[in-house]
């Protein structure tokens, strides 16, 4: 099987913040696995990684690199190349992304299955971006299109959402191309450990991308809310990078409490979640993002916004906790279920066993890679590959 897994600055930014046990998964049940992955340095290699892994680091030279249809051609031509190196049937899978153009090339060329994996809702985001030129709307139209057409032709499409899946079905892709199969957990690596002794304060955390969507100034108001009522014995980290981390420091500049951590390598955030007491996401708009599962495998409760799937795993007040409103006023009903917490941290703790067994039931990475292959085995079987 062959993935294209997008582009990166380098190898090692991405060996750094790739969460692999999502290719571990799928390359347990599966003769072998090539990930190909496009840089922007010249460092043309191959790694081989555990579980039959290999890496393909691929530096597209300019002017190949400055020009998007250029930058196509020559993406299409290397992975024919690789195609006819590895010389065995294979799949293309897919993870979206500029790639996705040269794939479908590749379908027709080579007459090989491929499989699109939908990480994200990237078509209404795309029409969602706010105060734009005329003709980026129009661009943004006409990426949705393509995509589209492109998702028609896939073989298959597998969402790591029961929201996406929605979307697609909207959109008009028949529901006989579309797969759900979540995204999944290492429960070992993220799993619960004691925390400092010595600490005292009742520690929330946010850990994403710091972006409008993600409303990230809600638990700063939040925050300031519990300040206010003199509750003094608590601390906020927020972990991620983005746009808005200027303004969100300056926003959080009167608060002592509030500690702004550059985005962490994946290995990192085992101990990132355990070092605090509960998770907090407000985003507008959500799959099932990876950050809650890992924080419930560690036996965090999470407060969320009830969005995409988030609803269909966290229940209210048995291992997680939603909050009724996805708007601007959440801030003050976010406040007020952090105190009812802060005052009872042994319902805080059941809450948070509940929502390990719960990730350990549904998404341990085992049960992921067998659907994977579940799924690639239909379609090959399909093809009569």
């Amino acid at each position: 099987m062959v993935a294209i897994v997008g582009e990166s600055s380098t190898v090692e930014d991405f060996l750094k913040q790739s969460n692999f046990d999502g290719w571990y998964a799928i390359s347990r049940n599966v003769e072998e696995l090539h990930l190909v992955l496009f840089t922007h340095i010249r460092e043309d290699t191959i790694f081989y990684l555990p579980e039959k892994i290999t890496l393909h680091a691929i530096w597209i030279p300019p002017p190949f690199s400055k020009n998007p249809l250029l930058r196509l051609t020559y993406a299409t031509i290397y992975m024919i190349r690789l195609f006819k190196k590895i010389d065995k049937d294979k799949i293309i899978l897919l993870m979206g992304g500029m790639y996705i153009f040269s794939c479908l090339l590749l379908r027709f060329l080579l007459f090989k299955p491929m499989v699109m994996i939908m990480l994200g809702n990237e078509f209404e985001i795309r029409l969602k971006c706010g105060d734009v030129s005329i003709w980026r709307k129009v661009y943004s139209r006409v990426l949705n299109l393509l995509e589209l057409v492109c998702i028609m032709l896939c073989d298959r499409v597998l969402c790591v959402s029961i929201n996406l899946a929605k979307v697609l079905l909207r959109y008009g892709i028949p529901s006989s191309k579309i797969r759900i199969v979540f995204n999944g957990v290492d429960t070992h690596k993220f799993s619960p450990r004691r925390k400092d002794s010595c600490v005292k304060k009742f520690r929330l955390l946010y850990a994403g991308r710091l972006s409008p969507e993600k409303r990230v100034h809600i638990i700063i108001q939040a925050f300031k809310l519990l300040k206010k009522w003199g509750i003094k014995d608590i601390e906020l980290k927020i972990v991620g990078d983005g746009p808005l981390k200027t303004c969100l420091i300056r926003y959080a500049k009167d608060l002592d409490d509030i500690t702004f951590i550059e985005r962490q390598p994946h290995d990192k955030m085992p101990s990132v979640i355990n070092d605090s007491d509960i998770l907090i996401l407000t985003s507008m708009s959500e799959g099932l993002p990876s950050i809650v599962l890992e924080s419930m495998a560690c036996g965090k409760p999470v407060i969320c916004t009830p969005v995409g799937d988030i609803p269909y795993i966290v229940k209210d007040m048995v291992n997680g906790f939603l909050l009724k409103h996805v708007s601007e006023s959440n801030s003050f009903e976010l406040a007020e279920r952090l105190r009812m917490l802060i005052f009872n941290k042994e319902y805080c703790e059941k809450v948070g066993l509940q929502a390990r067994k719960t990730v350990r039931k549904l998404f341990n990475w085992d049960e992921i890679g067998k659907r994977y292959y579940r799924c690639f085995r239909e379609i090959l079987e399909k093809s009569n590959l």
